[in-house]
Parts: structure tokens; sequence; C-alpha cells
């Protein structure tokens, strides 16, 4: 697995030219991390990890500018990623944050029309069903409102008509769905 942060940029040879880019999205504690970094792993691919962990890490606080400078940084990252590596696994995105923006500050950062041309950028979608136990880690705020979330992420994804599979149980089943699902786009590696 190669990861790739705002410190630190890794060149690989790759032998296609097709890049593919693969999102986990979702409420917070629901396998996005995890299940991204399974995927770099097993896939050689590069993660994209959640800027927002790296920037609130030594903050108190947070207001709506910061979500909107983590989500310029989280766009600029998969934009990196994607010319560094032709597999690039997403642990978060542009609807994570928009939905993070809406629920804490009651606005939006972007339109639907740009939401969903973003979004559409991914070929792969994996929503993950946060149905284990919380586990809380200083930055997550909602413990108790993660289906609500879900649901959240379910519609806004069904509203934009965009493809994708929802990751639920354990982590050995989201794997098995993982591999279903690159199989199914003929992703070799």
């Amino acid at each position: 697995m190669i990861c790739v942060d705002s410190q630190t940029y890794c060149i690989r040879i790759t032998l296609s030219n097709q890049h593919h880019k693969i999102l986990f999205t979702g409420p917070e504690c629901s396998g996005k991390s995890t299940s991204a970094a399974w995927f770099a792993d097993h896939y050689n691919g590069l993660l994209v990890p959640e800027y927002a962990r790296t920037y609130l890490s030594d903050r108190d606080s947070y207001d709506a500018s910061d979500v909107i400078n983590i989500a310029r940084e989280q766009i600029a990252l998969e934009e990196r990623a994607v010319q560094i590596n032709q597999l690039v696994s997403c642990d978060t995105s542009v609807l994570v944050l928009q939905i993070w923006m809406e629920v804490k500050f009651d606005r939006a950062i972007w339109s639907a029309e740009i939401l969903k041309s973003h979004l559409k950028t991914f070929d792969v979608i994996f929503l993950c069903k946060p149905d284990f136990p919380w586990e809380g880690d200083g930055l997550r705020e909602h413990e108790k409102d993660r289906d609500r979330l879900f649901n959240i992420y379910f519609r806004s994804l069904v509203d934009f008509d965009l493809p994708f599979e929802i990751l639920k149980s354990d982590l050995s089943e989201r794997q098995r769905k993982i591999k279903e699902r690159m199989n199914e786009i003929n992703y070799i590696h």
C-alpha cells in the first residue's frame, strides 16, 4: 500500500494508463478507513486518507471555515493521488464533507450539481453501514446518530442516481463484497 498525505508523495511505475477511483463513504465509525486501507493494500492501490483527521488532530474546536479548508485539501489529495497511481482508494469524499457541513452548520459547501459531478468521477462507491460497535476517538461526534446519518448518505446517492454498493457486517463479509464488485468491473490485480 502507498499512502499519500500532505507531506509525503510517492511515485510508482504502473503498467496500465487507466485510472480507477474507489470511494468508501458513510457516517462516522462505519468502517470507511479500515475498508479503504484494506482495499489499497489488497489491490496495491494508493490510499487517500481522511484529511480531516490530520487537520483537526491538534485543534480543540473548529468552525465552518475549517470544514471548507478540509474540503479543499481533500480534493487536492485526490487529484494528486490520481496522478501518482492508477488505482486510488479514497477514505472519504466531498459527500462526507457536504453532509458534515449540513448537519453541523446547516449550510452546504457545493451545489447539488457540483457535488454529483465530482462523485461521478468514482468508478465504484461503497457506502459503509455503521453496524458494529462505536469506537470513540476524540474526533467523532455522532455516536447515537449513525443510523440517521447513514440514511442521509443513502438518500443522497439515490437522489444523485449514482450506483453504489452497501458494505455491511464484519470485515470479512465487507472484503468479500469488495472483491465481488471489483470482479464485476473486471478489475484484475
